[in-house]
């Protein structure tokens, strides 16, 4: 599968792998850990914030743009990302996994608790409890830089942006379909490899579902999972054969017990 309708063959070397990832999620989280009083709050923002990009693949203005009632649905673990004209039909829905909501969670209580903390100094204002993530993004980039540093990264790739399309080549690294990775970061330039097999709203929410589930269980292996559109499906006394059609226009056919199909909701 090729990367290439993400990020270009130059930025791709630029980007972080996992393990580099991982570290500098940890930077975050020991200096978050860190902070002295009257920190809190404004640190434990800039860390949502990383995670938010992170683990949903969003712009920088997109997260600080988050309004906590209207965009934050923690009960169902959603996130609503909207354009810069916030109108309907660029409402983007991204799932979360349970940690993640915990965190902002976590963070929208400390900040619904601390109304006398100081003013954060890169606002000069008290924390806007609608809008909790409206700070100045080239304080949240030097944060993002510091925190690079911190675990031994070139600053430089240790900023949002990058952080982002590293996201969106972890998810297809993972077997994550290509139309699920662009509607996931907002993409909405077509792609060839997607014209294969096309996506259903429902389709590629449950995909991103089972994703987020998986990652943050990371009880199985993936190194048998094949991610498509079944095409047929030919019922015998005990078992069935199942054809699926991949997003790169590969047939992949297999027998399974009729009650595995019906338990999978295969049709």
């Amino acid at each position: 599968m090729s990367y290439s309708r993400i990020i270009s063959t130059s930025e791709q070397s630029q980007l972080l792998e996992p393990d580099q990832l991982s570290r500098l999620e940890q930077a975050f989280r020991q200096w978050t850990a860190k902070a002295g009083k009257g920190r809190a709050l404004s640190r434990n923002r800039i860390l949502v914030v990383f995670l938010l990009i992170r683990y949903t693949g969003a712009k920088l203005n997109e997260v600080l743009s988050l309004d906590a009632k209207r965009d934050i649905k923690l009960e169902e673990r959603l996130v609503y990302y909207v354009g810069g004209e916030r109108e309907a039909e660029d409402r983007r829905e991204i799932q979360i996994s349970r940690e993640l909501a915990e965190s902002i969670n976590g963070f929208l209580k400390l900040a619904a608790d601390s109304p006398h903390e100081e003013k954060d100094i890169e606002r000069e204002k008290k924390t806007d409890l609608q809008r909790p993530f409206a700070i100045d993004p080239a304080y949240v980039r030097r944060q993002f830089y510091e925190r690079g540093k911190d675990c031994g990264l070139d600053p430089k790739r240790s900023g949002p942006e990058m952080i982002r399309k590293a996201r969106g080549l972890e998810l297809m690294r993972n077997n994550v379909p290509l139309p699920v990775v662009q509607r996931l970061l907002g993409h909405s330039s077509p792609n060839l490899t997607a014209s294969h097999v096309t996506f259903s709203e429902e389709d590629m929410r449950q995909v991103a579902r089972w994703f987020v589930e998986k990652e943050s269980g990371r009880k199985t292996s993936a190194r048998n999972a094949f991610f498509g559109k079944v095409n047929s499906l030919a019922r015998g006394d005990v078992q069935s054969l199942v054809e699926i059609v991949t997003p790169e226009g590969f047939h992949v056919s297999t027998m399974i017990t009729n009650s595995s199909a019906e338990r999978l909701g295969l049709k």
